[in-house]
């Protein structure tokens, strides 16, 4: 095979891109790679020296209720959008901006 797709918790998936990119696959991390902005910049470096592609997936922009959602938001029914996150710890601030 030539990739890996890692669903794993947040807090293995540096190790497992390292190892994954160390053998050569290209690999598609879900959302967030990492907790710290070093730590994703750092992954993503450790891939491209060992030329492979790191993709990190963000599945539900497609979805039909995130682009109704979406649509709402950049029209005038809506004055107030929050971002909401899954994970914890939560990334560090900034890192999504």
């Amino acid at each position: 095979f030539d990739g890996v797709w890692i669903t794993t918790p947040t807090s293995s998936h540096v190790q497992l891109i390292k190892e994954a990119a160390a053998a050569g696959k290209h690999v598609y991390c879900e959302k967030p790679i990492s907790f710290t902005r070093e730590q994703i910049q750092d992954v993503y470096g450790f891939c491209s020296k060992n030329n492979v592609t790191l993709h990190c997936g963000w599945m539900k922009r497609f979805d039909p209720e995130y682009q109704e959602v979406k649509s709402s938001s950049e029209s005038d029914k809506w004055h107030h959008v929050s971002f909401v996150n899954r994970d914890n710890p939560l990334p560090e601030p900034g890192l999504m901006s």
